[in-house]
């Protein structure tokens, strides 16, 4: 476990579902909109973000749980 703060999460990082994509999606898209990190303009919705994570070499989610 880790503490952070006074939370304390078990943490682990696997292969990512279907389930997740709209987790994912949201979690990028507040990415591209803070414009910090990634020169992208535009969102993903759930079919181009089902598309575009299925592209990327390697696909992994991490799974906090409280």
């Amino acid at each position: 476990a880790v503490c952070k703060g006074r939370i304390f999460m078990n943490c682990s990082v696997r292969t990512y579902t279907a389930a997740d994509v709209p987790a994912m999606v949201e979690i990028w898209n507040e990415v591209v909109r803070d414009g910090i990190a990634y020169p992208q303009e535009n969102e993903l919705d759930l079919a181009t973000g089902t598309e575009f994570f299925a592209a990327q070499p390697v696909g992994l989610a991490g799974i906090i749980q409280k």
